[in-house]
C-alpha cells in the first residue's frame, strides 16, 4: 500500500510553483481575491483547478502563477499530495 502526505501553502505573488513530483495539485482561488492565472490559465473567483496524474506518475511541472492586482488582496492557495517514499 503507497503512502502519501498532503502539503499546502499560501501564495501571495507572482512566482514559480514546481510541482517536485507530486502526484496531484490544486490551485484554488478564494472569492474576492485578486484574479490569478496558472501557467495562462485564469482561475474563476472562489474555484479550483485540480490536475491529477495516473497511477505511478508524477507532475513535474514548474506552474507560473501571476496576479492581476484590481484592489484586492492577492491569495491563491497551492496543495500537492505526494508520494512518501520508503514507507
Amino acid at each position: 500500500m503507497a503512502k502519501n502526505k498532503t502539503f499546502t501553502d499560501f501564495i501571495g505573488e507572482n512566482t514559480k510553483i514546481p510541482a517536485d513530483n507530486c502526484i496531484s495539485i490544486e490551485f484554488h482561488r478564494p472569492a474576492n481575491s485578486n484574479p490569478v492565472s496558472v501557467s495562462g490559465r485564469p482561475i474563476a473567483s472562489g474555484q479550483s483547478w485540480v490536475i491529477s496524474q495516473n497511477y505511478g506518475d508524477c507532475d513535474t511541472t514548474d506552474y507560473d502563477v501571476i496576479f492581476t492586482n484590481s484592489g484586492a488582496t492577492n491569495e491563491l492557495y497551492v496543495s500537492t499530495i505526494n508520494m512518501i517514499e520508503g514507507v
